[in-house]
């Protein structure tokens, strides 16, 4: 009966992953996984100047933040930036990266190159962890990833509209210097 009810829950929680900021997204995330998965340990981090920082500075995220600075912390965070898909213990192909870090990693990114951070969930009940819970995180993961990209797209696009617009207004500060700089030249040149 739990599992029946996951899917709705999961599309109800779609709407939290969406905003205009990367953080918004990232907080959305967050709290979605706490709601749909109850993890006793995860973490949501993001990328800050090429450093992981977690969303909350609480005892659970700064363990997780040391583990993710070990070198196996450091290689698990090359693989999810190169890889770009969801790493789970029940893969034998991931077991090594993962072993004593987490459970599942997943990287959180938009399809233009953009490397915005990653979550972690390092501890489940066992009775949780499954290939129903996999593929609802996998799921989950892959609309933020879609809610990054568009958030991406339209910081963009606010970035291109604000310079355009400094520009305009520049060239409008120009032209009314020439033209007070024409009236001036006419004005000196009237009285002599």
């Amino acid at each position: 009966v739990d599992r029946a009810k996951s899917p709705i829950a999961l599309l109800q929680s779609i709407p939290t992953l969406f905003g205009l900021s990367v953080s918004e997204v990232l907080q959305g995330l967050d709290h979605s996984v706490k709601n749909l998965f109850d993890p006793e340990s995860f973490a949501v981090f993001r990328f800050s100047r090429e450093a992981l920082v977690p969303l909350h500075l609480d005892e659970t995220s700064r363990r997780l933040s040391a583990l993710m600075e070990t070198t196996q912390g450091l290689e698990l965070r090359k693989t999810l930036s190169t890889r770009r898909q969801l790493l789970s213990i029940a893969n034998p192909s991931h077991q090594l990266l993962l072993k004593g870090i987490g459970l599942f990693a997943a990287p959180l990114w938009d399809e233009h190159g953009g490397m915005h951070g990653m979550l972690l969930i390092n501890s489940m009940k066992f009775e949780d962890v499954h290939s129903v819970t996999l593929a609802e995180l996998a799921l989950l993961c892959e609309c933020a990833n879609k809610s990054l990209s568009f958030t991406a797209h339209h910081q963009r696009q606010l970035a291109t509209k604000n310079e355009v617009n400094r520009a305009l207004e520049w060239h409008s500060q120009m032209n009314d210097r020439r033209k007070i700089a024409r009236g001036n030249t006419l004005i000196f040149n009237r009285s002599s």
